[in-house]
């Protein structure tokens, strides 16, 4: 073996995570060691303030491609009581990470623009990761939360959503990347050290 490639193998064996086997991880040999690339870990993004749509019977209430963007209707019926918990007018679901901040898809039109997180999908789509479906072992999620509410309240979805992700891909960890207040929730995530030990790192985007 020449020096480059002692050097090279040395830098590899440094940065990747050695150790038991996620399943949906790419393994590797190098000098009778076995690594793990870390990328091939499962993936799940957690957005940030305001970056989930929020829904109200069936009515878009944010961003509100129509409606919110002609008065204050939608963001009034968003509002939350004193006690900074509940809904003051029924209740609202965050229902999907909002990609584009206007338009409106009907299946067959579709016309948004605006984006918002959608340059972030393209990009993992760039990488060869497959949303919800791996693309050779390599696969991403995201995690939806109601932005309005305490950040504390979502450690427990948080959790469920990475036992799915975790017994979906038999992968032995997953990898947390959070943009602006989605860095909050997994610090308060990782807080607790069971939660953290399914974590094989975290990447936080202008947290």
């Amino acid at each position: 073996m020449n020096t480059h490639t002692r050097l090279a193998s040395g830098i590899i064996i440094a940065l990747l995570v050695a150790g038991p086997l996620p399943a949906s991880a790419l393994v590797k040999t190098i000098d009778d060691s076995t690594v793990v690339d870390p990328r091939d870990y499962p993936i799940i993004f957690v957005h940030g303030a305001a970056g989930s749509e929020l829904d109200r019977g069936g009515t878009n209430l944010w961003p509100g491609y129509v409606g919110g963007l002609v008065n204050d209707s939608n963001a009034a019926m968003m509002a939350l009581e004193a006690n900074g918990t509940s809904d003051c007018c029924g209740t609202v679901t965050a229902t999907k990470v909002m990609r584009y901040g206007a338009g409106y898809d009907l299946g067959f039109v579709n016309a948004q623009f605006a984006p918002v997180y959608q340059g972030f999908y393209d990009y993992m789509k760039a990488e060869g990761y497959g949303f919800e479906e791996p693309i050779e072992g390599r696969v991403f999620y995201d995690f939806v939360y109601d932005w309005r509410k305490d950040n504390r309240t979502w450690s427990k979805s948080l959790d469920v959503k990475v036992n799915q992700v975790l017994k979906d891909t038999k992968a032995e960890k997953v990898i947390l990347v959070g943009h602006s207040m989605g860095g909050l929730q997994i610090r308060l995530y990782m807080n607790d050290a069971k939660r953290a030990q399914k974590v094989a790192g975290g990447i936080f985007l202008a947290t």
